[in-house]
């Protein structure tokens, strides 16, 4: 049965290399991402081109707010359970009685999303991108899920380029985090070699950020994957 984890996504591998693998082997996987999705979900392992980077959603709750936090707790132990159905419907609650947390409904849309309910959470990206244009998490998240959908009425690659680069150019500095949605989205339309380059950056900037292995590792893997690509359009060409 599968196991969600709050503000994570899920991560597929098109190809390992012997460096990363040699890493990856000393890293245990870690399903529950208390932090934030800089440490993703590893249970896709068999998904080719499905490469990680979506951006936390994390929470700044008053002290006093004991309800909502002991709800998130309530959620997040029922996705461990596999009970997605049950959590999900206690996030809806949630983001419906706490609405000026814009950052909780990014956590139900996010969840959503790991769980391939497309259309629920990109209703709740644009709703937040009404309220809030330039809100990077819901630029970023958004168009990761349109560059990575496998129903193809949600994958919108034009569109996904188009939101990366926007949350790019609002996004607080040195998140590695949109530099990787940047280079899916790249990937996904065909531009290897700035998907390549994208690649490398949040690569570079996770490692000066002391961000953990799996996190680079994953980074390492969508390089490789644009690599190769490029590669391919070359002996082709």
């Amino acid at each position: 049965m599968k196991r969600l984890s709050l503000c994570s996504c899920l991560i597929g591998f098109s190809c390992v290399s012997l460096s990363a693998q040699s890493i990856l082997n000393r890293v245990p996987l870690r399903l529950d991402s208390a932090q934030t999705a800089e440490e993703s979900n590893a249970e896709a392992l068999s998904e080719p081109l499905l490469l990680p980077r979506r951006l936390p959603a994390e929470l700044a709750l008053p002290a006093d707010q004991l309800a909502l936090q002991s709800g998130l707790r309530e959620s997040q132990a029922k996705l461990n359970q596999g009970q997605l159905d049950e959590a999900l419907s206690q996030l809806r609650k949630l983001a419906e009685s706490w609405a000026e947390h814009p950052s909780l409904r990014i956590t139900l849309a996010d969840t959503l999303l790991s769980a391939k309910q497309y259309q629920e959470a990109e209703s709740l990206y644009l709703g937040l991108l009404e309220e809030f244009p330039n809100h990077f998490q819901a630029l970023n998240n958004c168009a990761w899920l349109y560059s990575t959908a496998t129903d193809p009425e949600m994958f919108k690659p034009e569109e996904a380029l188009k939101l990366a680069r926007q949350a790019l150019m609002v996004a607080p500095l040195q998140q590695h985090h949109v530099w990787s949605t940047l280079s899916q989205a790249l990937f996904v339309n065909e531009e290897y070699d700035e998907a390549l380059r994208c690649a490398r950056m949040a690569q570079n900037l996770a490692e000066q950020g002391k961000a953990g292995a799996r996190v680079i590792v994953g980074y390492l893997f969508q390089a490789e994957k644009c690599a190769a690509a490029l590669d391919a359009r070359k002996i082709i060409e």
